[in-house]
């Protein structure tokens, strides 16, 4: 079932879009985490402390001035056959500032509360919108969506959905009703569906935008358990803070799938994480976290991280962390894919423990046994 909040809706992407029209956007600097987020861990209205564990070094920065979680041009949709008039390059970048423009007063919101579930159906409507925007919109999200259209480039999309299972579980995801009966037309009208763009950028956004309005707020909605934890000792975040826990049977070789994950976790604050579980599984008390939980919590966040983790002036918690890099992905592909287990494993992106002999156990498992 899709999600009524209007920020998905076609006629609230046209407004950006007109908006754009109107005032064409003239940032070239766009930014995988919003500074509004990042903000809320500045102890003075401006600073926030950034480590970069590739590179091992600490700096405390304003985040309306300095560039970090930034690329040049990272939302842009242009290229020679996309229609500037239907799809102005920077509606998107328009559009997610709209957002953030929100999201600021929806996270203010979360201060005030108690620990425990949300039941406010409108804010956690709103809420995972822009979680949900946040788990796509990262550096390692686009790479993500590069590989599979790399992948449709080497097999060919018709190959990929006679793989077992890959065409009902796509059509799954998009609410489309599958039979086996009707494998050929429905593989037929994806591969006839027309594409933004020839080129991998748009491609890849438009992808993304797809994923977000219709598979990830819609399971956020509406099939998670909204939590406020607080905190003993103070949390972190990162470049990718949108975290999916899993459980000691679940191998740490794979990204967790965001629809099975036992637990999301979404950073709200230094003190406050949020926590979403599925609808059967209640999240019992104490409903806060030990020192030694919300370290293995700040340790989950700089395992996702693309490199930058982001902490409280003066503190010591981000820059003592330390972190395996990223195992190289491959640049190539298996000669063939029999089952959807293969699929999934070729097109999915490393873990910082994919190949490792060792793996650490996932957190929280009061919540997820």
């Amino acid at each position: 079932m899709a999600s009524p909040n209007k920020w998905i809706t076609d006629a609230e992407i046209e407004r950006s879009k007109e908006l754009t029209r109107r005032n064409p956007q003239t940032t070239f600097r766009h930014h995988v985490v919003p500074r509004m987020y990042l903000k809320r861990w500045s102890s003075n209205g401006h600073q926030v402390r950034v480590v970069d564990l590739n590179v091992g070094s600490v700096a405390d920065v304003d985040p309306d001035i300095d560039a970090a979680a930034s690329e040049e041009f990272f939302y842009e949709i242009e290229a020679h056959d996309v229609d500037p008039d239907d799809n102005p390059s920077m509606w998107f970048e328009t559009h997610m500032g709209r957002i953030e423009d929100k999201a600021a007063h929806w996270l203010r919101a979360l201060d005030s509360r108690p620990d425990g579930r949300i039941r406010d159906t409108n804010l956690l409507s709103n809420l995972a919108v822009y979680v949900g925007l946040q788990s796509q919109r990262t550096f390692r999200g686009r790479e993500h969506e590069l590989t599979i259209d790399r992948a449709i480039a080497h097999y060919g999309a018709e190959y990929l959905f006679d793989i077992p299972d890959v065409l009902s579980v796509l059509a799954g995801n998009y609410g489309i009703p599958y039979t086996h009966a009707r494998h050929r037309e429905i593989a037929q009208s994806i591969v006839r569906t027309q594409l933004i763009s020839a080129e991998t950028q748009p491609k890849a956004i438009e992808s993304a935008i797809g994923v977000w309005r219709e598979q990830v707020v819609p399971h956020l909605e509406q099939h998670r358990s909204w939590w406020l934890i607080s905190t003993e000792s103070p949390l972190l975040t990162c470049d990718d803070p949108v975290i999916r826990i899993g459980t000691k049977r679940q191998t740490r070789e794979l990204p967790i799938p965001y629809k099975t994950a036992p637990l999301i976790l979404f950073p709200a604050g230094p003190r406050r994480l949020l926590v979403l579980a599925p609808l059967d599984r209640p999240i019992e008390r104490p409903h806060h976290l030990t020192v030694q939980e919300t370290g293995f919590v700040n340790r989950e966040l700089a395992f996702n991280s693309n490199g930058l983790l982001f902490d409280q002036p003066g503190s010591t918690v981000a820059a003592g962390m330390t972190v395996p890099p990223y195992p190289a992905e491959s640049t190539g592909f298996p000669q063939t894919l029999s089952s959807y287990s293969e699929f999934v494993r070729a097109l999915s992106p490393n873990t910082r423990w994919t190949g490792a002999p060792y793996a650490p156990q996932w957190p929280l498992s009061r919540w997820t046994s």
